[in-house]
């Protein structure tokens, strides 16, 4: 595999070219939908007649994601959308798309039918709340045709399984949002179909608990009592507010209005978090989504709340479809979007909870579709990112958010002061000091094992067992940078920790003040700080320079490095992962990698720390090399 194809230069060859597409009449997207669609229509169609279900080649399965049949219907689900504004957006001249849609209303939610999903449990969670918000939406964008193009008795059957997925509540998350958009299409369209009905108090109660997970400046937590900030704030929190605001939204002026004016505020910085390479700055569950994050925005333009020029946004949504597809996000041989987030970054990445639908959750965001031909939205000049026009750093105090952004390398990245996630198969997610949209994270599920990449660990010398942050303490934004007080467990070692980071254009200024039991002292315990990431192919050298308290290391994509340091023992670049991790490739999106470390073994109680780390992608590139 050489350097242009693994980064996808060959891929996005045009793609990237703003001339190319204004050319085109602004369909910068028509490769990318031709062929998912075309690899969705062809799985479906070989699973089963009905096109109700569609297992992929290879693909994964989960119990409650499966209809009678044993097939899969997950991948239908999140598909809908998508069609739906194929449909809207008169790109279905033969009636196919729309004759692929009529077809699963007709057989999926018929409990006769070998392909029926299946109502939704009373006494638990499950996938069918989830997918029945997308049934719901799909069916409002096509109020016009769809429940007309059914009988009676098929309108019936889709009231009966919609409402089967409004008996258990969950409104301790972001479900509460499936349910509340179940409800409010089937209020809507009762007043023409008398078929349907839904529960008002129902869906007035979701929004009373999504109201209480707000944590301020646009975004949510996403538990009650939590502190988790991730994507959701955009692709369900903000993304299924807007569907409900769309369907519903007049009757209810107030709720209307107090959540319409968190989104203008999401809004307002959303586009700091993307880098030149396109990418938002991963983090956080659910990443194989990919270019869902940008379904909010698309939704808030259409409905009047994005407060930035059409050729920013469509800048951004061209941009983050091309980083996705150039990382190889479609499989061609198998016509689907892969389960990992790329084609060759570790596969431990695959979240536990997906099947053969899920990455298709990114599907929302071709909602662009709905935007009118005339728009400047399709022919107005694109614009720079901000992180392309100037260096910044924007402190959000609601969640505990730091975006900053380098203009000379276009990079943004996300700083979390207090975040909760701390499981192993969730960890990496959630627990570096920064994450970025060009020098991506390193990732394990292991419990014995963290990646230090970004992120201060500690190593028990003994046992091999690596831990990193358990829990938080709390945290504060400070100076342009953030305080955060935590701590790691370690073989039944409890180490404190009060960490102080600050970004600096291309540089990120750490300190750090550890107390460790004396129990870690006795053993020895080790320190690992690392650098971000830095990928880097299989027959690439990495160049290390450095000098005194200076390592830095330097591939086609960039350099990572410690330009300075106190109190470590010394510094080394690391990039031989197996013998550590059981695996080479720890990476999301190169099949190898390299993190200079700084180490210091224990030898007191308190033991203070600090280094400047060096992140500096190759300016242009666009996350390509």
């Amino acid at each position: 595999m050489t350097r242009r194809d693994l980064f996808g230069t060959v891929a996005l060859a045009g793609m990237l070219s703003e001339e190319s597409m204004l050319a085109g009449g602004g369909e910068f997207y028509t490769p990318w939908l031709d062929a998912l669609v075309k690899g969705y229509l062809a799985n479906a169609r070989r699973t089963s007649d009905s096109l109700a279900v569609c297992d992929f080649e290879g693909g994964s399965k989960r119990s409650d994601g499966v209809s009678k049949s044993g097939k899969t219907y997950c991948s239908v689900s999140r598909m809908l959308p998508a069609l739906a504004a194929c449909v809207a957006a008169g790109r279905d001249a033969d009636g196919t798309l729309f004759q692929a849609i009529l077809a699963v209303y007709r057989c999926a939610f018929d409990p006769a039918h070998p392909d029926y999903w299946g109502p939704s449990p009373a006494d638990k969670p499950d996938l069918r709340q989830v997918e029945s918000s997308l049934v719901a939406w799909t069916l409002w964008l096509l109020r016009d045709r769809l429940p007309g193009a059914l009988t009676a008795t098929e309108r019936g059957n889709l009231q009966r399984w919609l409402a089967s997925c409004a008996v258990r509540e969950v409104r301790y998350n972001n479900f509460a949002w499936f349910t509340a958009v179940n409800q409010a299409v089937r209020l809507a369209l009762a007043e023409r179909w008398n078929e349907f009905r839904g529960d008002e108090a129902w869906m007035l109660d979701d929004l009373r608990a999504m109201d209480a997970m707000y944590a301020g400046d646009g975004w949510y937590t996403d538990g009650k009592g939590a502190h988790i900030h991730d994507y959701y704030s955009f692709w369900v929190f903000a993304s299924h507010f807007l569907y409900w605001r769309e369907v519903i939204g007049a009757r209810y002026p107030e709720w209307n209005s107090r959540f319409a004016g968190r989104v203008k505020e999401l809004m307002v910085h959303a586009p700091e978090l993307f880098s030149a390479s396109g990418a938002h700055a991963m983090m956080g569950v659910s990443l194989v989504y990919r270019f869902a994050a940008v379904t909010a925005l698309v939704l808030a333009y259409r409905q009047g709340l994005w407060p930035h020029s059409a050729g920013l946004l469509r800048g951004l949504v061209r941009r983050n479809m091309a980083f996705f597809w150039g990382h190889g996000a479609f499989d061609g041989s198998k016509g689907k979007l892969r389960e990992t987030i790329s084609e060759v970054g570790t596969p431990e990445f695959a979240e536990s909870y997906i099947d053969n639908g899920h990455p298709y959750w990114g599907m929302q965001a071709f909602a662009f579709l709905l935007i009118p031909r005339g728009d400047a939205f399709w022919t107005e000049r694109e614009e720079g990112l901000p992180c392309e026009k100037r260096d910044f750093v924007t402190a959000l105090a609601g969640p505990g958010v730091l975006i900053s952004g380098c203009r000379s390398t276009g990079e943004s990245r996300l700083h979390f002061v207090n975040n909760g996630r701390f499981d192993a198969i969730y960890r990496d997610r959630y627990t570096k000091f920064s994450y970025s949209g060009q020098f991506f994270f390193c990732f394990t599920k292991r419990k014995d094992r963290a990646t230090w990449d970004s992120a201060l660990v500690f190593r028990d010398p003994g046992s091999g067992v690596i831990a990193g942050r358990a829990g938080v303490e709390g945290g504060r934004l400070v100076d342009g940078g953030y305080e955060t007080e935590w701590w790691a467990m370690l073989d039944g070692l409890r180490i404190r920790v009060r960490s102080r980071i600050r970004p600096d254009r291309d540089r990120e200024l750490r300190s750090h003040v550890v107390e460790a039991p004396e129990g870690a002292v006795v053993r020895k315990v080790e320190i690992l700080e690392g650098s971000a990431g830095l990928p880097f192919l299989e027959n690439e050298q990495i160049e290390t320079k450095g000098k005194g308290q200076q390592l830095v290391a330097s591939a086609v994509l960039g350099q990572a490095g410690v330009t300075a340091h106190s109190g470590y023992d010394g510094v080394s670049v690391e990039s031989k992962f197996e013998p550590v991790f059981g695996r080479e490739n720890i990476h999301l999106f190169a099949p190898r990698c390299a993190v200079v470390t700084l180490r210091k073994v224990l030898k007191q109680p308190v033991t203070e720390l600090s280094a400047a780390f060096l992140c500096r992608p190759a300016r242009g590139k666009g996350g390509v090399a």
